[in-house]
């Protein structure tokens, strides 16, 4: 038998994100346990609705025409 070697990825909540009853259980959950994680929460339900890439630029706007890489 071969030696298989187990393939693992970051964990990414965004993922996992798929309704809004997903969204307020991660919110409340964030709240309650961590409120200064709130900023990356959000991050995350934004990715996972695809409304701004990761990192996004804070002060452009989410129109998404202007959702292009340096703006």
């Amino acid at each position: 038998m071969k030696n298989a070697s187990i393939k693992t990825r970051p964990f990414d909540p965004a993922e996992h994100l798929r309704g809004e009853a997903d969204v307020v259980a991660y919110l409340q959950t964030v709240l309650d346990d961590d409120p200064a994680l709130l900023a990356a929460a959000l991050d995350d339900i934004a990715r996972a609705r695809a409304v701004v890439p990761s990192m996004a630029n804070p002060c452009g706007s989410l129109q998404p025409e202007n959702l292009q890489a340096g703006q």
